[in-house]
C-alpha cells in the first residue's frame, strides 16, 4: 500500500485538490450552472482557472519534493552503506582482539608456569645448600 502511495502520490493529491476545487465553487454557487446570464459562465470560469493555476503550483511544489526525497534517499543510502562498513570494522577489530585477549591469556599462563618451575628449582637449591651444609658439619 505504501509503494502504491510513493508511486502515485502526485495523483491523488492532484484529483484532492480538483475535488475540493469544485466543491469550493459549487458550494459558493459560482458555477453558474443554473444561471442564464454570462456573469455566471464568467465567474465559473474565472473559478475554474484560479483552481488550474493552484493545481498547476500544486505539480511544481511536488516536483520540488519527489526532487528533495530523492535526495534524501540517496543520502539515506550512503549512510547505510557507511554504517555497514563501520560494522564490518568493529567486527574485523573484535577479531583482533579476542586474539590479543588469546594471546595475553597463552603469554600468562605459561608465565605462571615458569614462576612455578623456578619456584620448584628454587627450593631444590635450598634443599641442596642445606645438605651441603649439613655434610660440611658433619664432616
Amino acid at each position: 500500500m505504501e509503494n502504491v502511495i510513493k508511486k502515485h502520490y502526485k495523483s491523488i493529491i492532484l484529483c484532492i485538490f480538483v475535488i475540493f476545487s469544485i466543491v469550493f465553487i459549487a458550494s459558493r454557487g459560482d458555477y453558474g450552472i443554473h444561471h442564464a446570464d454570462s456573469s455566471g459562465m464568467e465567474r465559473f470560469q474565472n473559478g475554474l482557472d484560479r483552481a488550474d493555476d493552484r493545481i498547476n503550483r500544486v505539480e511544481t511544489e511536488l516536483e520540488h519534493v519527489d526532487v528533495e526525497l530523492d535526495r534524501a534517499t540517496g543520502t539515506s543510502r550512503e549512510i547505510t552503506q557507511e554504517v555497514q562498513q563501520l560494522r564490518d570494522g568493529i567486527r574485523q577489530n573484535q577479531a583482533v582482539l579476542k586474539q590479543c585477549e588469546d594471546l595475553i591469556d597463552r603469554s600468562e599462563e605459561r608465565n605462571r608456569r615458569v614462576h612455578e618451575r623456578i619456584r620448584i628449582i628454587e627450593e631444590r637449591n635450598r634443599q641442596v645448600e642445606t645438605q651441603i651444609e649439613t655434610s660440611k658439619k658433619t664432616t
